[in-house]
């Protein structure tokens, strides 16, 4: 049998009371993955696509290459540069990058759950070089099963570009 990840509500259910000595070997192995195993990464290294058409409304970041380690989470970094979690609970969303792009441009960058942006954001000027756009975000949610994760970014006006060049998008389970 597979191992499943279970919500903090069906574990406290679980193991609420074993005094019948109902609790199976796999139900032990399902609360170790629960606990211990519900988390996905996607990054960029050495990134040199630009991501074009950013405007004031915020877009996803299309420039994740590489699916990192992934347990009780889908991640897509060939069709939708998304994180799926699988398992429900409260997660930490972690977004990290550098950046170049459109001189003299604010870009704002954000984690989003389904399209939505959650948290605060990162804000970067970049100079009069287009460099120094760097983001640090990280915000606490509560998924649901089949939510998806991604980072976008905004600018302060039409048709600006950024290249990723570094960055990392991570989700963990934490609740």
């Amino acid at each position: 049998m597979a191992d499943t990840g279970r919500t903090l509500a069906a574990l406290q259910a679980l193991l609420a009371d074993n005094t019948a000595g109902a609790i199976s070997p796999q139900d032990l192995r399902d609360a170790l993955v629960s606990c211990l195993g519900c988390y996905g990464e996607m990054y960029v290294t050495g990134g040199s696509t630009a991501q074009t058409g950013i405007g004031t409304a915020a877009v996803d970041i299309t420039a994740f290459t590489t699916a990192g380690a992934s347990e009780q989470t889908t991640v897509d970094v060939v069709t939708g540069d998304t994180i799926t979690v699988t398992v429900g609970g409260v997660y930490l969303l972690v977004l990290t990058g550098s950046y170049t792009g459109t001189v003299s441009t604010t870009f704002t960058v954000y984690v989003a759950v389904n399209g939505v942006n959650v948290g605060a954001g990162s804000v970067s000027l970049l100079d009069a070089a287009g460099a120094g756009g760097h983001a640090a975000v990280q915000a606490l949610a509560t998924l649901a099963a089949a939510d998806e994760v991604t980072g976008t970014i905004k600018a302060n006006g039409a048709s600006k570009s950024a290249t990723i060049t570094e960055a990392s998008l991570q989700v963990i389970r934490i609740g």
